[in-house]
């Protein structure tokens, strides 16, 4: 961590009105205190000596009291900004009593490289049951950690997706929903499904009272199949809200690049799985045809991007790795490299569903995949392509590790016809006790310790039925006529959080394959390195 003064770029009062300016620690926060009416006024203490101290700025304390008055007797939301280190922290709770007189209900909380964080846990546990209307707020890594300690999130989701139709033009073989391989039917007009344009709205006026970061729109199918995705987009981005759009690609048309590019559409996640027709065809179950128009196409849209000197829509390409094309990976790198790819993602199947188990490949295979390691992550680096192609093959060498200690064998290579289609079931049970999810996967060896779940403290799912879910293979949490934030902290979301605490303490597993598995990983480290492992383990304040 660095000190508060470190990140400023500037602290200048104005009119009575204290503007404040992050350099890179996140570049979207900092837009908002600059286009819209919301201030954070940094305090060290309830002191202006103290004030003066951190900030190098004699008069600020003065000032942003005055500010504060001016605030509150107009009735706005007010926002202040703390900073913790072994001085200030035993201003702290005097501080937020002298705040909350003043309606400020929202605070960022900042830490000095040497502050010790564990003991202003239970401190901020304490004060936000003596006062819930309070928000705190911290840099991202010390807000989850603290959250995954208090089982409770500081803060609204950080990230949103909204599935917001069912329909889709593909059938990927991995899909969950679409895929040839499946073993039990949807149920009657379940592709027509999506959310309104209306009721998106309601939703995106809600994430954006809460600074969330991205709205990621997504389908189980595809999100541009929406009749009224335009208007969704538009909306999303009168608001000022970073937007993700998840995609197979195919429908994006050299007029939809233009218009992505005028609209400021910040990142197209683009699930692509080929580098070639003929492994397109095979592995989507359509027109070999359409990967011509799909690569044409965003060729168009990375020529277009550089001649606009425009550097959105940030293009990343997913690849999800099956036994269909696996041998392909060279030509996934030479398919990024020639539309100019920002990013290039590789996935192993997730085998988040039974009938997955077909698509996978075997043991023999991933030893070959290995073999190729070096040369490819050579020729990345040559083109000069980002991406986590050593990561995934870290995974692949875990898988190999796993079952040569003889893990449960995901595949069963026999000649295997795709199933005949059944009765529409559910999927039965929690996700996260399905047996194929090895325990061996939820350790990291080198940390030597269960990692825990970390998707509950920033992020949720909205899908297409109105129901919140914690992860994408979560519960629904449904409540028709309830709001994000109520649903947010719904005994039903909480009882989660403390299931993954549980977990965390008998050793329990994660979700085999799960593409957060790399963020969880992360957020163990911040943990270890901010001494909360035991408060994650045990609680804080039960």
């Amino acid at each position: 961590m660095v000190s508060l003064p470190d990140c400023l770029v500037h602290l200048r009062v104005e009119n009575a009105r204290i503007y404040i300016a992050f350099k890179d620690r996140n570049p979207y926060l900092n837009t908002r205190i600059w286009e819209r009416d919301e201030w954070y006024i940094v305090f060290a203490g309830i002191e202006a000596v103290a004030n003066d101290r951190v900030l190098n700025t004699p008069g600020a304390f003065d000032e942003a009291w005055i500010h504060l008055r001016e605030r509150a007797a107009e009735r706005k939301e007010l926002r202040a900004a703390y900073f913790i280190n072994h001085e200030t922290i035993g201003h702290f709770e005097a501080f937020i009593q002298e705040m909350v007189q003043h309606r400020v209900s929202n605070f960022y909380l900042a830490y000095s490289t040497d502050a010790d964080v564990k003991p202003s846990v239970p401190l901020i546990d304490r004060l936000r049951k003596r006062f819930p209307e309070i928000r705190f707020m911290m840099d991202r890594d010390l807000e989850v950690a603290v959250g995954m300690a208090l089982d409770q999130p500081l803060t609204m989701p950080r990230r949103a997706v909204i599935e917001i139709f069912n329909d889709c033009n593909l059938a990927c073989d991995f899909c969950w929903t679409h895929s040839p391989y499946r073993n039990y039917k949807n149920p009657e007009g379940y592709f027509s499904r999506k959310l309104t344009k209306e009721t998106i709205a309601r939703y995106v006026e809600e994430l954006a009272g809460f600074d969330v970061e991205t709205v990621e729109l997504c389908a189980v199918g595809d999100p541009l199949f929406h009749p009224d995705v335009w208007e969704i987009i538009d909306h999303i981005k009168s608001k000022g809200l970073r937007l993700r759009i998840s995609t197979n690609g195919t429908l994006i048309t050299k007029a939809k690049a233009e218009r992505f590019i005028e609209i400021g559409v910040e990142q197209l996640f683009m699930n692509i799985s080929a580098g070639d027709r003929d492994t397109y065809h095979r592995i989507h179950n359509v027109s070999p045809t359409i990967y011509d128009n799909l690569e044409r196409n965003l060729k168009y849209l990375s020529d277009l991007r550089e001649k606009t000197e425009k550097k959105y829509p940030y293009m990343q390409i997913i690849n999800v790795i099956t036994r269909e094309n696996v041998d392909g990976l060279e030509k996934m790198i030479d398919f990024s490299a020639l539309i100019r790819a920002d990013f290039t993602e590789f996935r192993k199947v997730w085998i988040a569903q039974d009938f997955l188990k077909s698509v996978n490949f075997s043991k023999e295979k991933l030893v070959s995949v290995l073999a190729e390691k070096d040369r490819l992550l050579k020729k990345m680096k040559d083109l000069g392509l980002a991406g986590n192609l050593e990561t995934f093959y870290q995974d692949v060498q875990t898988d190999l590790e796993d079952r040569n200690a003889g893990a449960v064998e995901l595949v069963d290579f026999k000649a295997k016809p795709k199933p005949d289609k059944t009765e529409y079931g559910e999927q039965q049970g929690d996700y996260h006790e399905d047996p194929w999810n090895p325990p061996a996967q939820g350790l990291d060896p080198e940390i030597g310790a269960i990692v825990p779940c970390s998707i509950s403290q920033h992020f949720t799912l909205i899908d297409v039925n109105s129901d919140l879910r914690y992860c994408c293979m979560g519960d629904k949490i449904h409540s028709p006529y309830g709001t994000i934030k109520e649903q947010w902290l719904d005994a039903r979301y909480q009882s989660f959080r403390k299931f993954w605490k549980k977990r965390y303490a008998d050793g329990g597993n994660i979700c085999r394959g799960c593409p957060h598995v790399g963020e969880n990983r992360h957020y163990q480290e911040v943990l270890e390195r901010l001494g909360l492992v035991e408060m994650v383990r045990e609680g804080v304040g039960r």
